[in-house]
């Protein structure tokens, strides 16, 4: 990122919050069906929204490593 802030919607900050609170970093998109009670479709729709914007980086295919917020 470049140090610009980014806006993010209420499901996002919930699965960036989910890293910080478990303390695991890499999660994939069944990680996320799981902890949000989402749909396959919507949560990798989420991550792929944030991997856009640079919060999360993709490593894999449904896998992503979320960085540390603090």
């Amino acid at each position: 990122m470049n140090g610009t802030p980014i806006s993010l919607p209420k499901r996002e900050v919930a699965l960036l919050g989910e890293g910080e609170r478990t303390g695991i970093f890499r999660v994939t998109t069944a990680d996320i069906v799981a902890a949000l009670v989402a749909s396959r479709p919507t949560a990798s729709l989420a991550l792929s929204r944030l991997a856009r914007k640079g919060a999360p980086e993709r490593i894999g295919h449904g896998i992503y490593e979320v960085r540390p917020i603090r």
